[in-house]
């Protein structure tokens, strides 16, 4: 849902030959998605070519390291906000001085350079203004950011589209107890396409403890979720996207993410308010066992909102600093995280090549012992262009399953695709889709209430708070992705055509894994006594 429209399947693009895997994610430079006009710079497409051209034409000056500059999403024409700027590890701008950061900007070529915020791991947004006219502009207002000895590389701040916009007559007020409804997690034959959820259950296995990052659009009151959370942050840096008009702050609260015609971009309409992080927080982890609403597949894990998508979207430079910090990785200018998290759930991400600062941030989190658990994309297409889910650092990329066990319509496939689980479709039939925990208001919270959902934002939850049982059973985090993979059931229905392989492993199946990892530490556990010495 968070992705380009989770709500509902979109036209396929071209597809391509198949056997082609390449050697590192590449991906094809498209328009990233929804942003607010106001604040984001769309630049056009930037002409190339082998032979030289004349440094007044945008072609790199002589001396400089192309390398440090990387130009993704500026041929497409994607928006962006300002640049980030990775620094040398010991320079005072990696420390989060922004002083120390600003004295080696000023003014190049008629714009301001000015170093806006830390982010996470050495790297510091810098904003120029005016913004750049063209793709060419701003290409070499990076290459004149990466001239000082202590940038390592530059890149755009690019956007990453706002959660889809939901059939708003799928939201519903309390009622009797949801679980009945809730297909996904059942398992087979009554539901082929679950993830057999209540046989990890009968392992005892519930997730206890195991904190769960939601990088998303932050939390709402629910009483299916109350419960369950710990201290969230709000990592969201522009006043518009966030609603709050505060910044960063230790309240992760959804203020909606509700848009009017246009505000996200010439010709883009208006929807309302998603809540999209609170129905992937039901998913992972709701109450069960309370005579209320619905249950999660970990209902005893604990839920860490981390807001970094609000109206039109979130920058890679808030979705950055929100990986890292998740996993406690220190933040400048954010306070340690007192509950890092185990799993991080990212429900997001657009058609672009994976930004060098976010793969850094997966990269470090995965060496703190936190896995990512990423959507694939709704896409129709390949999963490779799509990030974060292209990115190279340890992951579990997620696609997306009808209640039949087919690939879902919308659902990216092939590689980087580890697994599936269930997203849902809910057109013709709504009760196909994923029920989970939203609010009810159009704009701004309302009421708690439930709806059905589809896309691989609602798959990788599944995945998500799977991850979260088995930690909760003692499994080394090292061992998750080997576990859930090799435990996964075939498809019961139809991936693609050409190849099972395009679904990854398959199907998740919590039962078998969790049951695997039961019978591991069970045998870990066990004394052998050692032979009688002879006499």
């Amino acid at each position: 849902m968070a992705l380009s429209s989770s709500f509902a399947p979109v036209p396929p693009p071209p597809r391509r030959r198949r056997g082609r895997r390449p050697a590192a994610p590449v991906l094809t430079s498209l328009t990233a998605g929804a942003v607010a006009a106001a604040a984001l710079v769309a630049v056009g497409p930037t002409a190339t070519s082998a032979a030289p051209t004349a440094a007044g034409d945008g072609a790199e000056p002589e001396g400089r390291v192309s390398h440090k500059v990387s130009v993704a999403g500026l041929a497409s024409g994607a928006r962006f906000r300002g640049f980030i700027v990775k620094y040398r590890a010991g320079s005072a701008p990696a420390g989060g001085d922004l002083n120390a950061a600003q004295a080696g900007l000023g003014a190049h070529d008629g714009v301001h350079l000015s170093a806006a915020a830390p982010v996470a791991l050495g790297h510091v947004v810098v904003r120029p203004d005016p913004a750049p006219t063209d793709a060419q502009h701003a290409e070499r207002l990076m290459h004149t950011i990466a001239d000082h000895p202590d940038v390592e590389f530059v890149e755009p701040n690019l956007v990453l589209p706002a959660p889809g916009l939901p059939d708003r007559s799928t939201a519903v007020g309390p009622n009797d107890p949801r679980f009945p409804e809730q297909w996904s997690l059942q398992g087979p034959p009554r539901e082929p396409a679950g993830v057999n959820a209540t046989a990890a259950w009968a392992w005892g296995a519930r997730g206890k403890g195991v904190v769960v990052a939601v990088v998303d659009t932050g939390r709402t009151a629910h009483p299916d979720l109350d419960s369950r959370y710990v201290k969230g942050f709000d990592f969201i840096t522009d006043d518009l996207m966030s609603r709050d008009g505060d910044g960063w702050d230790d309240d992760p609260a959804d203020e909606g993410d509700w848009t009017v015609e246009d505000e996200c971009g010439p010709d883009v309409p208006g929807g309302a308010s998603t809540w999209h992080g609170t129905h992937v927080a039901g998913t992972v982890a709701a109450v069960a066992d309370d005579g209320y609403g619905v249950a999660g597949v970990a209902p005893q894990a604990r839920i860490q909102p981390v807001r970094v998508l609000g109206a039109c979207g979130g920058t890679i430079a808030d979705v950055t600093n929100g990986i890292a910090w998740a996993a406690g990785l220190p933040v400048p200018g954010a306070p340690a995280n007192p509950t890092p998290a185990k799993v991080i759930n990212l429900s997001l991400g657009g058609r672009e090549d994976c930004p060098r600062a976010l793969n850094s941030a997966l990269h470090e989190s995965y060496l703190r012992g936190a896995i990512a658990v990423i959507a694939a994309g709704n896409s129709n297409g390949p999963a490779d262009e799509h990030t974060p889910a292209n990115c190279t650092a340890p992951k579990i990329v997620v696609a997306a399953l009808d209640r039949e066990g087919n690939r879902a319509a919308y659902s990216n496939h092939g590689w980087p695709v580890d697994v599936a689980a269930p997203g849902g479709e809910t057109r013709p039939t709504r009760e196909n889709g994923v029920l989970s925990t939203v609010n009810t208001g159009q704009r701004t919270p309302a009421e708690p209430g439930w709806a059905y959902y589809q896309g691989t934002s609602m798959a990788t939850p599944h995945v998500a708070g799977l991850a979260a049982l088995l930690l909760g059973q003692g499994l080394s985090p090292y061992l998750v992705k080997w576990a859930i993979q090799n435990t996964a059931r075939v498809l019961p229905g139809v991936c693609d055509a050409e190849s099972r392989s395009e679904c990854g492993a398959g199907m998740i199946d919590a039962g078998a894994a969790v049951g695997i990892v039961a019978n591991l530490v069970s045998d870990a556990k066990r004394v052998v006594p050692l032979p009688a010495l002879p006499r």
